[in-house]
Formats: structure tokens, sequence, C-alpha cells
């Protein structure tokens, strides 16, 4: 057994707590700040709400937003470039 050491800024907290809550079923990690990089509490709480921040409108799986980022969000909801030329090409011949 040994010493893990995890440095996180408030951008990465909400990751963080994914990480948590995926891959250890749940149970929080002991957090430390350390007093050479000791944050302002307000400035950390704005900065952690900027890194759960949306697009309006947009769709998210129903993992959340940071599982979201990580792999790339919803698939499926828009259609592929090339479905689109597939689309305009069929549309091309049938007005042909």
């Amino acid at each position: 057994s040994g010493v893990s050491v995890s440095f996180v800024t408030p951008k990465k907290e909400a990751h963080f707590n994914f990480i948590e809550k995926r891959e250890l079923q749940g149970l929080t990690i002991e957090r430390e700040v350390l007093p050479e990089f000791a944050l302002d509490e307000s400035t950390w709480e704005i900065e952690a709400a900027a890194g759960q921040m949306s697009v309006p409108g947009a769709k998210h799986s129903t993992k959340g937003l940071e599982h979201d980022r990580i792999f790339g969000g919803v698939k499926g909801r828009r259609k592929s470039k090339k479905d689109k030329l597939r689309e305009a090409a069929a549309k091309a011949a049938q007005e042909s």
C-alpha cells in the first residue's frame, strides 16, 4: 500500500468527483489543501461552477456533463457529414 497524490484545479473538480463516483463506487478521497497552493474559497466556487457549465440547449447523456466531456457526449443526435452528402446526392438524383 502507498500514497497517491492528485492535484485538482477548480475546473477539474467535477471530473475528480466523477472519478470518485464511477471508480470508487461513491467513496470519497480525503482532500487536503496545501498552504502554498491555498485558494480563496469564493474563487474556487466560481471556477468550479464554470467547469460544470454547458451550452444552453445542449442535450447530455444521463451520466452527466463531465462524462460527456471525457467521452465526447451523446452520439447519434446529429447527421454525419457522410449522411448529409448521401441525402443531398439522393435528392439531386431524385430531382433530375
